[in-house]
């Protein structure tokens, strides 16, 4: 196989799905992963592929990792407007897991019925 081939092959096995009336997303998610493979294939020769050997995913996910700890933001988000939250401990950014709850309850955003609930606080 080509490295054409092998290129499409390898953004066909990770392709980012994007749904959009615009035109234009299509071809830039298409760039990002053309940026990806490529970088891939010069990390594959470089010489810290012997110290940390990564295949493909292990690779792009690296990448995401490092650009959201990169560009993260530390600051809680606000509370809604009109919600009176109980504790601040809603808005701690630390634990807070989602799990299945047996009955439904309102959910703290949509006022709509929910099985789902934070594992910490217990809101909907």
């Amino acid at each position: 196989m080509g490295g054409v081939d092998r290129l499409d092959q390898n953004i066909a096995q990770y392709r980012i799905g994007i749904r959009s009336r615009k035109w234009y997303w299509p071809i830039i998610a298409y760039l990002l992963q053309t940026a990806m493979h490529n970088s891939w294939l010069l990390y594959r020769d470089s010489r810290a592929v012997s110290s940390l050997p990564l295949s493909h995913l292990q690779f792009i996910r690296e990448v995401c990792k490092v650009y959201f700890a990169r560009y993260e933001t530390k600051t809680a988000p606000m509370p809604l407007p009109g919600h009176n939250p109980k504790s601040l401990v809603r808005f701690d950014i630390v634990g807070h897991y989602i799990e299945r709850n047996p009955t439904q309850i309102r959910c703290a955003v949509y006022i709509m019925k929910v099985y789902k609930k934070c594992a910490k606080c217990g809101v909907g």
